[in-house]
């Protein structure tokens, strides 16, 4: 796992978003004590929130994905510049 700028993410997640079968990329702050999963399994997308809200967004379209994602990724990680960044691939 490793610590990278919010910036950077970017980029990680364009590759995501264009084949997200058999991926899942995690983020965590920089105290750990909140996360986001993005899993993606037979074309649809989960995301689960841990932290201030324990929610679970399954079986979402690409767009609906995007959407959650962002709307997750500000209620988690509000003030943070850097998170921790973990990516899985199944190949």
């Amino acid at each position: 796992m490793k610590l990278i700028a919010i910036n950077a993410l970017n980029k990680h997640l364009k590759s995501f978003w264009k084949r997200p079968n058999d991926q899942r990329i995690t983020l965590l702050t920089f105290k750990k004590d909140r996360s986001l999963t993005v899993v993606g399994i037979e074309n649809t997308i989960t995301i689960i929130e841990t932290g201030y809200r324990h929610q679970t967004y399954s079986e979402l379209t690409i767009a609906e994905a995007k959407h959650q994602f962002k709307h997750s990724f500000a209620t988690e990680f509000p003030r943070s510049h850097n998170v921790y960044f973990e990516q899985y691939k199944k190949n």
